[in-house]
């Protein structure tokens, strides 16, 4: 693979419950999860252009249910996390304030971006830290 990085060899991993491989499937039955570290993120890079991005669908989870996150974007993943753009935050007062399957509208438009992070800003509604979600979609034009 290009750079000797596994994430861009032509090979496809599958897990019993937890997969990498399947989150762009709206109908997913396995779900991406990530250590429970603060901060824990999931990115993905648009290796053939760049976008500019105008939403995302995404489905939670329904027992570890995402509280508090961001989505972040930047066309050089080696600049530091503090200036890449931040696309929208989401901070839940009530549980049921989203639902678990959700469209979301950007309020400005992404500049060009190659680089789309969810990043979790805090515990779960049951205080857990990791990022656990079953569909991850986003919105724009691909140039």
């Amino acid at each position: 693979s290009e750079n000797k990085d596994p994430h861009k060899s032509p090979v496809i991993v599958f897990a019993s419950s937890l997969d990498f491989d399947s989150f762009y499937l709206l109908d997913a039955d396995k779900n991406v999860s990530t250590y429970p570290y603060k901060n824990s993120w999931f990115q993905v890079e648009l290796t053939k252009g760049t976008a500019i991005l105008n939403g995302f669908r995404f489905r939670r989870c329904n027992q570890e249910k995402l509280r508090s996150y961001k989505l972040i974007c930047t066309d050089d993943s080696s600049k530091p996390e503090s200036s890449w753009t931040t696309l929208i935050e989401i901070n839940e007062k009530t549980e049921n304030e989203h639902e678990l399957l959700d469209i979301y509208e950007f309020p400005h438009p992404s500049p060009p971006t190659r680089f789309v992070r969810i990043v979790q800003t805090g515990p779960d509604w049951h205080g857990d830290l990791n990022l656990r979600f079953y569909h991850f979609d986003i919105f724009g034009s691909y140039f």
